[in-house]
């Protein structure tokens, strides 16, 4: 027997439908989880037989948020782990990494950030050993590209004095590893951790959406997922346990290229996997992003080059003859040179590839133009800004600084850019990342004026950034990004204006409701 489809008008709110006009109605339609009408509530009564009204009494409606770049199903894993964010020394992250429930033989954690803590040196695995003399311990640091581990990890992992790792590090002192591993080397590591079980990976998932919903978030692209992830994930969407939209970059190993070349990009109406994600370079913090000149504070270290020329350029050209998108991370300025220059001699001109740059942190002058001249998206983390800026200078130097975390330059490239958190590497609310970008400055309000103030972006570019432009850079922007007819019913309310507010209170703002194709998938309180 056939159900007829029922018409819900949502209404009672002030709908910012990030349409190419912005414009702001009162009232829109749905059916069947898509939107059939936008307008006034008069208009839209005396059009449609309306079967059901939800009410917001006066609130604010948005296109459902979008992280153009994060790290979804880590953030997942992360909630089983120690959590070493906001930890104020190293004394402290021991004290949390032993009050940790003691499941299973490895001790795992992320968060810590030396730069904050009074010496602002990087530790090592003296102190570990001594609190941990017998279990494995993993800590990774907030940029997640940089470890701490204690003896009897290195141990397990084969690690000693005499260890090389193409794109890594593993740092020695007196002869002997510090416990301190970057990049690359980080992955002996995860080869002998125990692979975790269906069932624990089933259930990371799910706790990463609920995080999602509740900050407004109905969309997600995850910077790096094998085949594996992105399979579990299509098999909970159909089960219909997963609801988030989810825009999974793969890991281009010789098993998902087989996979995804034979059978071509991959998009079903929660799941889109129709790009290749690289990394060029590792990050500021631990000295990994790949810089043209020596960081101040490591004289002689330019950090880290994970391709040459020749074979980043043979990844690009198998991209573009497969019909994928090239996702490629990098933050120091020559990384960003050289995935600018070999970007430039595939694609020529100005396209409609969509190819994106992550991060595009540090940048040599003359680089921002190339953005435009090659149509590439540049998905930045304006947070990564406010976060770094209290001891970047320190790491790069003033002359560094001038075409660094450019905002404001490189969305006017293309007249757009899509702007992430990376969590867990940030805070996963989307208001955060919105915030600084309208006002370059911390939670505190710090700086005065702003950090690099002329890069602030205004507060309809930021909206876009994690809505409509968010939903191109990520190849669906015919279905996403924007409430307008035909495209699917994801929105977030919310009590407060963030288009109006203070500066400085929306931080504060919290989500009042979730929607996913007309269905509420969280609520701070019932919403009728």
């Amino acid at each position: 027997m056939n159900v007829p489809s029922q018409d819900v008008l949502i209404t009672g709110a002030r709908i910012y439908t990030v349409n190419s006009a912005f414009d702001v109605v009162e009232a829109m339609v749905v059916r069947e989880g898509v939107i059939i009408a936008v307008g006034s509530r008069e208009s839209l009564e005396h059009t449609y037989t309306i079967d059901h009204v939800v009410d917001l009494k006066g609130r604010m409606v948005y296109p459902g948020w979008i992280d153009p770049h994060c790290h979804f199903a880590a953030y997942g894993a992360q909630t089983r782990e120690v959590d070493f964010t906001g930890a104020a020394s190293f004394e402290e992250c021991i004290l949390r990494a032993k009050a940790f429930p003691a499941n299973g033989k490895w001790l795992t954690g992320a968060g810590w950030n030396h730069s904050l803590w009074p010496d602002a040196q990087l530790p090592d695995k003296t102190i570990l050993d001594r609190a941990f003399p017998d279990r494995p311990v993993f800590m990774m640091r907030a940029d997640r590209h940089c470890a701490l581990v204690n003896s009897t990890a290195l141990a397990l992992a084969g690690i000693d004095a005499q260890t090389h790792v193409d794109g890594g590090m593993v740092e020695i002192r007196d002869g002997q590893p510090t416990g301190i591993l970057v990049d690359a080397a980080m992955k002996r590591m995860f080869d002998c951790m125990p692979v975790p079980d269906p069932s624990d990976r089933r259930e990371a998932l799910l706790a990463a959406q609920a995080a999602c919903f509740g900050v407004g978030l109905t969309g997600v692209a995850d910077a790096g997922l094998d085949l594996s992830d992105i399979q579990l994930m299509d098999q909970l969407h159909r089960e219909g346990d997963l609801r988030m939209n989810i825009y999974a970059m793969i890991n281009p190993n010789a098993e998902a290229k087989e996979f995804f070349h034979t059978r071509g990009p991959l998009k079903t109406d929660f799941l889109t996997a129709t790009s290749f994600k690289y990394f060029t370079d590792g990050a500021i913090g631990s000295h990994g992003a790949w810089m043209q000149q020596p960081y101040l504070d490591a004289p002689g270290n330019c950090g880290l080059q994970f391709y040459r020329d020749e074979d980043l350029l043979a990844e690009a050209e198998e991209n573009l003859k497969h019909g994928f998108q090239m996702n490629t991370h990098a933050i120091g300025d020559a990384a960003n040179h050289q995935v600018l220059d070999i970007y430039g001699r595939v694609l020529k001109g100005r396209n409609d590839k969509r190819w994106r740059i992550e991060h595009a942190q540090v940048l040599l002058p003359g680089d921002i133009d190339k953005f435009g001249t090659f149509s590439i998206i540049p998905s930045v983390q304006t947070t990564h800004a406010t976060s770094d800026m209290p001891w970047v200078e320190s790491k790069l130097g003033k002359d560094r600084l001038v075409d660094a975390y450019a905002t404001r330059r490189l969305m006017m490239q293309n007249g757009l850019i899509a702007n992430g958190s990376d969590f867990p590497v940030e805070s996963i609310d989307p208001l955060k990342g919105f915030y600084s970008a309208v006002t370059r400055q911390n939670e505190k309000g710090d700086p005065a004026g702003g950090f690099m103030p002329d890069e602030r972006l205004t507060r309809e570019e930021a909206l876009r950034a994690m809505t409509s432009w968010a939903a191109y850079a990520n190849f669906d922007d015919d279905r996403k990004g924007s409430l307008e007819p035909g495209k699917f019913a994801d929105f977030v309310v919310t009590d407060e204006d963030i288009m109006r507010i203070p500066d400085a209170d929306i931080p504060e703002v919290k989500v009042y409701a979730t929607y996913i194709r007309g269905q509420q998938v969280y609520a701070r309180e019932n919403v009728s």
